[in-house]
C-alpha cells in the first residue's frame, strides 16, 4: 500500500492493484495479473503522485501514468527482473528503484516511457531486500534486507556509501525524517524489536529504543517533532513516539493482524495502515491547529537544476 501526493492510494491485494480516491471514494483496477498466483508484491508512487509502480512475485514491474485529473491510467513500460519485487521507492528526480529477492536493487529512469536501466547496486545484501526509502532530497537510498543490514547508496558509485550496523533481524521499516534531512529511522523484526536514529552524515546510531515487540513500520509527522510506529504484538497496535525523548504519547490498537505498511496523508494529518487482516484504517494522529504550519526542513531540496536531475531527461 502507497499513498499519493493527491491523496490517492495504490494497494496490493492477492493478485490485484487498486488505486482509491480519496476525495470521491472511487475504487479502480490498476492491474490484475492472469496468474492468481502471481501476486502483487509492492507498489509505491512517484513523488509527484503522476506515476505509480506496481512489482510482483514474478518479477515484473510495471509504470502507470495516473495523472490526477487527467481521467487516464496508461501503462508507461515494464521491466522483467529475475526475482520477485519485494520493495520499490521513487526519488525526486524520477528514479525509480526496486529491491528484490536475491538482495540486488535495480535503478531506473521513471520519468519516461522507455524505463532506461541506470545502475544495480549489488554484493551488500545476502538476503532479500524488504525496506527501500530515498531521502527527501534524492540523493541517498536507504536499504534494509533480511539479513539484517542496513545500507545507504548513491547513484554511481558501485558500493554502499555507508553500513548501518546494528539490528538483529530484518529490517522492513525505514523512513527519513522530513525536517531534518541526515536523520533515518529504521526497526527490527522478531529478534531485535528496536527503533535506531542514524546520522547518515556519520553512520552514527545517535538513539535507540527497545519497543517490545516487532516494528513493521515508522512514519513521521511532518508537523510535529513525532513518529508513529506499526507493532507486531498481541495487539497489533500503533505507537506515538516523541522524539528525541522517545517517549509515548499514545497507543492505538485497532487491527486484527499484522500492520505492515503505513502512509501519510498529502496534509500531514491523517495516517492510514494495511494490514494482514486485509482493512485498512484511517487514524487522526497529527491534527493541526489553526495557524501552524508544517516543519520545514534546514536545507533546500533538490532542484531541477541539479547535475542529477538533468542526467535523467
Amino acid at each position: 500500500m502507497k499513498r499519493s501526493s493527491s491523496g490517492c492510494l495504490a494497494v496490493g491485494l492477492a493478485e490485484t492493484c487498486y488505486l482509491w480516491t480519496d476525495s470521491t471514494g472511487q475504487v479502480d483496477t490498476l492491474q490484475s495479473q492472469r496468474n492468481r498466483d502471481d501476486h502483487i508484491s509492492s507498489c509505491a508512487f512517484s513523488v509527484d503522485g503522476t506515476k505509480v509502480a506496481v512489482g510482483t512475485l514474478s518479477g515484473l514491474c510495471t509504470i502507470y501514468d495516473v495523472t490526477p485529473g487527467s481521467g487516464y491510467m496508461g501503462k508507461l513500460f515494464s521491466c522483467q527482473q529475475s526475482y520477485p519485487v519485494c520493495a520499490i521507492s521513487w526519488n525526486r528526480q524520477g528514479v525509480v528503484s526496486l529491491g528484490d529477492r536475491s538482495g540486488k536493487i535495480l535503478n531506473y529512469n521513471g520519468k519516461n516511457s522507455i524505463g532506461q536501466w541506470i545502475q544495480t547496486f549489488g554484493g551488500a545484501h545476502t538476503d532479500r531486500v524488504v525496506g527501500l526509502r530515498w531521502c527527501p532530497q534524492g540523493r541517498l537510498l536507504a536499504s534494509g534486507g533480511n539479513d539484517n543490514r542496513v545500507f545507504l547508496w548513491e547513484i554511481g558509485r558501485s558500493s554502499p556509501k555507508l553500513e548501518l550496523a546494528g539490528h538483529s533481524a530484518a529490517v522492513r521499516a525505514i523512513a527519513w525524517c522530513p525536517w531534518q534531512y541526515n536523520l533515518l529511522a529504521t526497526g527490527g523484526g522478531l529478534d531485535d524489536r528496536c527503533i535506531r536514529f542514524w546520522n547518515t552524515d556519520t553512520g552514527t546510531c545517535v538513539k535507540k529504543v527497545h519497543t517490545g515487540s516487532q516494528v513493521c513500520a515508522v512514519l513521521w509527522s511532518k508537523s510535529y517533532r513525532e513518529l508513529i510506529s506499526a507493532q507486531y504484538r498481541d495487539e497489533n497496535q500503533l505507537i506515538l513516539w516523541s522524539y528525541p525523548s522517545m517517549e509515548q504519547v499514545g497507543t492505538m490498537p485497532g487491527h486484527k493482524e499484522r500492520p505492515i505498511h503505513m502512509a501519510l496523508s498529502p496534509d500531514g494529518q491523517t495516517v492510514v495502515t494495511a494490514a494482514s487482516d486485509e482493512n485498512l484504517k484511517f487514524w487522526k494522529c497529527f491534527p493541526i491547529k489553526p495557524g501552524q504550519k508544517l516543519l520545514e526542513p534546514p536545507g533546500k531540496l533538490v532542484t531541477a537544476d541539479d547535475p542529477l536531475t538533468n542526467s535523467l531527461r
